[in-house]
């Protein structure tokens, strides 16, 4: 495909390379490519792109053959699908003909049909292809192996040889080949996803051998890999003998402590009353190993659901809208009912983007005992995936009428109510106001770092959270995340409230700014009340809330004086690599890189004068595993040039 495809001629300097043979006493000859080339990073859009231009200019003379390249191609491999004979060889004329105008020429055709494969020549079909044989080859199509005879998918197992050696390097290589997008057998490989995740949590390195426990899970899932050959999956969604009267999309979804995903099924409705159900696809994810709640779990399991469903509906040209969801977690169902603000970060952004794709009508709750999605939670051997009726056709209820379905479950608020925000009023019930000025609970003045500052806030706020809490629902142990961000909002706040009062409450009582205000940045609140600058990045869409609304802070303070530090910082260490000297672009960054090593160098707790105690922490350790590093790479230019003298130079200079 990619020679087909010509270079433009005022691109085809940059494709230049020598050659000389093998005498090395002449000068090389200069060579320009004149064909798209393997191995530039650009040529697979190229040929991509060059066939799908060519199919948007003949849509109208060849409509089959351009919707086929346009939406049934992956790479040069198409694979479509149509309702009987004659539209099959229309679409192999209409193909060749398209491509012969673009100057090529495709081969390696297969079809599950005798009748269109006679009308291919036979230089053009797949070279197992025998007409007098009494059956089709197959033919791998994106990591499943399609029985052409049958129009069914199956999988070929490359179980290892004897006497690997289990590592992790060689368990990740074998999985790999099994390698599966649309997900028909995810119970059966998220168990391999969970052992590997298991040898990362033992800390292996690539190359050393598991322990007999894994090793044996490990070889355990390799023989039950041969027994995937024996799975028969029908390519099409529908019964092919009868007429579709109807179709709709189910989406249930799962979570357990060791994995979430979720998976698609299609429900077909025929003209004689009859109902039908197939397995579209499935995705599955291991947890993550930082302990997170089951119900955060579920709600990573319907998001996944949702994002799945709505790859579907693009290639299916669904509308979204009319899938139906089925969660068996009373938890989340309940959060995408109500209004994502009221919620802590972590649930309220995913349920934002549920609520922003689908209606909460269209979720509703399933039994775990009848929900599918519980098997790719908790995984499956090869045997109890081949004989469960529920993971390739759904659960028994889909083909009933809706009226049968379990019924929609009131959903009841969760007993606990740790995903609520709650609202801070710690200054309206601890602060009594005897004058005009502004009072708080913690004087910033007192602490002497801002981490201090924010901690006390963070511990003041769970001590009155709970006094309002029975005994068992208490928080204790180290702040979590949400308490910080929380003390860091208040803290800014605070700071804002004590340097800015007036341009405060002005904006506070939605007035005008007095006039000896000297703020000129259009001061406005977030949603956490916190004042902003409005200024001119309003619309630039592609940068960050924070960087278009930066937070107004004053120019001293416990945390603007931090910052400043660490910049203060990073100027001395930039101006003592380069002074005065005359630099270009790689070479500056090579001296920023080395400041911000120097920087992150800093101990982060105490350093003791005793050279036996324990090394402390730095950014660097989080960063990149150790204390420090090498400032920057020796050269290995060996040219007059030389790179490192030229450095020398300008150390010399500064």
């Amino acid at each position: 495909m990619y020679l087909r495809i010509g270079i433009d001629h005022a691109d085809k300097p940059y494709h230049r390379f020598l050659w000389r043979g093998m005498n090395q006493n002449r000068s090389p000859d200069i060579y320009e490519f004149d064909r798209v080339v393997f191995g530039v990073n650009s040529s697979p859009f190229q040929a991509q792109y060059v066939l799908q231009q060519h199919a948007r200019e003949n849509l109208s003379a060849f409509p089959l053959a351009a919707e086929t390249i346009l939406k049934s191609t992956y790479m040069d491999d198409s694979m479509d699908s149509v309702v009987n004979v004659q539209h099959g060889n229309k679409l192999y004329n209409e193909l060749s003909s398209m491509l012969t105008r673009a100057g090529m020429h495709a081969r390696k055709r297969l079809s599950n049909s005798t009748e269109v494969l006679k009308e291919i020549p036979i230089a053009d079909r797949k070279s197992e292809v025998d007409l007098d044989d009494e059956q089709l080859p197959s033919a791998e199509t994106l990591g499943v192996w399609w029985i052409a005879e049958q129009d069914m998918f199956t999988f070929k197992e490359n179980t290892p040889e004897e006497g690997m050696k289990y590592t992790k390097r060689n368990f990740l290589k074998r999985i790999a080949t099994l390698f599966d997008p649309i997900g028909l057998p995810a119970p059966f490989t998220i168990r391999a996803k969970m052992l590997l995740q298991d040898m990362w949590t033992a800390g292996l390195t690539w190359d050393e051998n598991m322990d007999e426990e894994l090793t044996n899970s490990a070889r355990e899932w390799f023989e039950e890999l041969r027994e995937l050959r024996s799975i028969s999956i029908p390519r099409c969604l529908r019964a092919k003998d009868k007429i579709l009267e109807a179709l709709s999309l189910h989406t249930f979804v799962d979570a357990s402590e060791s994995a979430y995903g979720a998976v698609v099924f299609a429900r077909c409705t025929y003209e004689d009353g009859s109902v039908s159900t197939s397995l579209i696809s499935a995705k599955t994810t291991v947890a993550p190993n930082m302990s997170t709640s089951i119900p955060r779990l579920e709600l990573m399991g319907t998001v996944i659901g949702m994002r799945l469903a709505k790859r579907i509906c693009n290639v299916l040209e669904f509308k979204l809208s009319t899938v139906t969801f089925w969660s068996d977690s009373v938890n989340v169902l309940w959060w995408i009912r109500g209004c994502s603000r009221q919620f802590k970060p972590f649930v309220a952004n995913r349920v934002g983007e549920i609520q922003s794709d689908s209606n909460p009508e269209q979720w509703r709750y399933v039994l775990s005992c009848e929900n599918p999605a519980d098997h790719l939670s908790r995984g499956l051997n090869a045997k109890e995936l081949i004989e469960c009726r529920s993971w390739w056709n759904g659960p028994g209820f889909l083909l009933r009428s809706p009226d049968e379905w379990p019924s929609n479950k009131t959903v009841k608020r969760p007993t606990s109510n740790t995903e609520t925000k709650r609202q801070c009023t710690i200054e309206k019930t601890f602060v009594v106001v005897n004058d005009s000025k502004n009072h708080h609970l913690v004087d910033s003045h007192r602490f002497s770092t801002w981490l201090k500052f924010k901690g006390a806030i963070a511990l003041i706020n769970r001590f009155v959270n709970n006094c309002q809490k029975p005994k068992e629902e208490r928080t204790s142990g180290a702040l979590r995340v949400d308490e910080i961000k929380l003390a860091e909002i208040q803290a800014i706040r605070q700071t804002q409230q004590e340097h800015f009062s007036d341009e405060w409450n002005a904006l506070y009582r939605q007035t005008n700014l007095p006039l000896s205000s000297k703020l000129e940045l259009k001061p406005m609140f977030d949603d956490d009340g916190v004042m902003r600058s409005n200024g001119g990045l309003t619309h630039a869409g592609f940068l960050s809330y924070d960087v278009r609304y930066p937070i107004i802070l004053p120019r001293k303070g416990q945390i603007t004086n931090n910052d400043q530090t660490m910049i203060k910082s990073a100027k001395r260490a930039i101006n003592a690599i380069l002074g005065n000297a005359d630099v270009n672009d790689e070479e500056l960054m090579t001296a920023i890189v080395g400041a911000e090593g120097l920087i992150n160098s800093r101990p982060l707790t105490y350093q003791s004068s005793n050279s036996s105690d324990d090394i402390p922490l730095t950014p660097n350790n989080f960063l990149h595993g150790q204390m420090g590093g090498e400032f920057a790479p020796c050269t290995v230019d060996e040219t007059q040039f030389n790179m490192r003298k030229r450095w020398r130079r300008h150390f010399c200079d500064s």
